[in-house]
C-alpha cells in the first residue's frame, strides 16, 4: 500500500493499537488439560486499544495479573487461544508467567451451549430468585469434577480438599434444579440468629427460635419467611369443604387454650378422634385447610403453637 493510500486511510478512519505477535509456538503445561501448544503464526495481531482510546480485556487483564502478582489463572476452555497471546504480551512486561488451568465449559441439560446472555444463570438473577450463596459456592467447587454435586460442602472442606487434578475438560451439564435443591438444604444447617430477615419481620424473641425451627423445613427462599410469619401473626381465611363444616365446628369447640406447645396439637387430635371417630387424613387435611388455607405446608405440630389468630368457624 502506498504512503498516500495509508495517509488517506488514516484520515478517513481513526487508528487503533495492535500487539505485534512473534510468529512462534507458545507452549505451557496446563494444570487441567496438560501440555498445550498454540502456534501464534495462525493468529491475527490482537487489538489492545480501540480507536476511541478504550483498553481492551487482552491488555488490561494481563497488566492486572502482573501488577497483582497473580500466580494461578483458572478459566474456561474457550480461553486457551487467548492464553497463548497473553503469554506473549506478559513476556514484554515480566519474567514471571502465571500457571494456567482451563476447565470444562458448562452446557444445558441437552448439551446446548450456555452464554453470558443466559440471564437465568447471572449472579443478579440467582440472587433475585433467592438462591443461597453457599449453595452456589458449593456447586461451583465440584462442578466438572468427580465430586458429588448434590452434596453441600462447607467452606473449610472445599479449601482442604480442592485440587485441579479432580477436574476435567469434557463439557459439563449444568442442572439448575441441583442448585435449587442445594439452596434449600442450606437452611437446615442455619441457626436462627444467622437469619437477618427474622429481625426485619420483628418476630418476638421468645418465639424466634421456635419459628425458625419450623420455617427452615418449609421454605425454598428467605422471601417465603414473610408469608409464613404473616400466617402465624395474622391468620388466614379458612378453606372449608361443605361436608367438613359440622366436623370442624366440633373440632374448634375442643381447641386447647393458650399457651400452646407441640403436645397441644397431639392432644387436640386425640380428643378429636375420640369425639368424631375420624382417622388419619380425614382429620389432618380439613384441619390444615381451615387453619392455614393450604393443602400442604409445615408440620402442624410445630406450626399450631405459633398461630396467634385462629379463624372462626
Amino acid at each position: 500500500m502506498s504512503e498516500t493510500k495509508k495517509n488517506d486511510l488514516r484520515h478517513n478512519r481513526k487508528s487503533y493499537w495492535r500487539f505485534l505477535l512473534n510468529h512462534e509456538r507458545i507452549e505451557w503445561k496446563d494444570e487441567i488439560i496438560g501440555n498445550t501448544s498454540i502456534d501464534t503464526a495462525s493468529l491475527s495481531d490482537p487489538v489492545l486499544i480501540r480507536a476511541d482510546g478504550q483498553f481492551l480485556y487482552t491488555l488490561a487483564s494481563v497488566k492486572d495479573d502482573i501488577d497483582f502478582h497473580i500466580s494461578n489463572i483458572i478459566r474456561g476452555l474457550d480461553h486457551v487461544t487467548n492464553t497463548a497471546v497473553q503469554i506473549q504480551i506478559m513476556k514484554n512486561f515480566s519474567n514471571e508467567i502465571p500457571s494456567f488451568a482451563h476447565h470444562s465449559l458448562l452446557t444445558g441439560l441437552k448439551g446446548e451451549q450456555l452464554s453470558k446472555r443466559f440471564s437465568s444463570l447471572s449472579v443478579k438473577e440467582l440472587r433475585e430468585e433467592g438462591i443461597e450463596a453457599k449453595a452456589i459456592i458449593s456447586l461451583l467447587s465440584c462442578l466438572g469434577s468427580s465430586k458429588n454435586t448434590s452434596k453441600l460442602f462447607e467452606k473449610k472442606e472445599i479449601l482442604d480438599n480442592f485440587s485441579l487434578n479432580n477436574f476435567g475438560s469434557a463439557p459439563t451439564k449444568f442442572d439448575k434444579q441441583i442448585l435449587s435443591n442445594l439452596s434449600v438444604k442450606t437452611f437446615s444447617y442455619m441457626t436462627y440468629d444467622a437469619v437477618e430477615e427474622l429481625n426485619d419481620l420483628q418476630i418476638p424473641e421468645n418465639v424466634r427460635r421456635q419459628f425458625w425451627e419450623m420455617a427452615k423445613e418449609n421454605i425454598k427462599t428467605r422471601k417465603e419467611l414473610v408469608k409464613l410469619w404473616d400466617l402465624c401473626k395474622n391468620g388466614t381465611i379458612p378453606v372449608i369443604e361443605k361436608e367438613d363444616m359440622e366436623f370442624l365446628q366440633t373440632c374448634f369447640s375442643l381447641i386447647p387454650d393458650k399457651p400452646r406447645d407441640e403436645n397441644s396439637w397431639i392432644n387436640w387430635v386425640k380428643e378429636i378422634k375420640i369425639k368424631t371417630g375420624r382417622q388419619g387424613k380425614n382429620i389432618y387435611m380439613p384441619l390444615r385447610k381451615a387453619l392455614t388455607g393450604l393443602e400442604v405446608g409445615p408440620d402442624m405440630k410445630k406450626l399450631f403453637p405459633l398461630l396467634q389468630k385462629i379463624p372462626k368457624i
